[in-house]
């Protein structure tokens, strides 16, 4: 069970992420808490595909652009910050769980 100070805790991260006006509207439970961690497992495996993505050359490649890419690849995998999450990430996360949120905040999710 939580408790009052999890739950404003839990509301407050959770308005950062969709809003005042639409967290505002939802019970604060085990549930929701469910719902979030694997949202933010999701996220977290996203970003961390992401930075195995190769960036765009930005001139015509030559013979340096795949090792250069695989030296940048291993310094974001080693340099990667858990917290930090790709906006490419997480906007589609948001709309992939926002009825899992909404559901859960009404308890009907199991």
């Amino acid at each position: 069970m939580m408790d009052y100070k999890e739950k404003q805790e839990l509301r407050s991260i959770l308005e950062k992420v969709f809003g005042h006006a639409i967290v505002d509207q939802w019970k604060m439970n085990e549930d929701l808490k469910e719902v979030f961690n694997r949202m933010l497992a999701d996220n977290q495996k996203c970003s961390h595909i992401l930075d195995a993505v190769p960036r765009p050359a930005g001139w015509i490649p030559g013979k340096t652009y795949l090792p250069f890419q695989v030296v940048t690849y291993l310094y974001r995998l080693a340099t990667h910050d858990k917290t930090k999450i790709y906006w490419l990430c997480s906007e589609p996360m948001k709309a992939k769980y926002r009825s899992e949120f909404e559901l859960a905040s009404c308890g009907l999710l199991h």
